[in-house]
């Protein structure tokens, strides 16, 4: 599976009732000015390590 791609390493997997499921499908996202507490907020209620950053800008 080295050399796949990602969806095909996404499909060969399972997935199912799994955070990396909740991942792909909805990331959890933040704004680059975000406060700690917003953030903290937001990992604690989802239950995750890492969120993604948006800047709108950039979009």
């Amino acid at each position: 599976m080295r050399y796949l791609s990602i969806n095909k390493k996404i499909n060969g997997m399972n997935i199912k009732n799994s955070k990396l499921e909740k991942l792909l499908t909805k990331p959890i996202t933040i704004g680059p000015n975000s406060t700690l507490v917003k953030v903290r907020e937001a990992l604690l209620k989802n239950k995750v390590k890492r969120l993604v950053v948006i800047d709108k800008k950039s979009q």
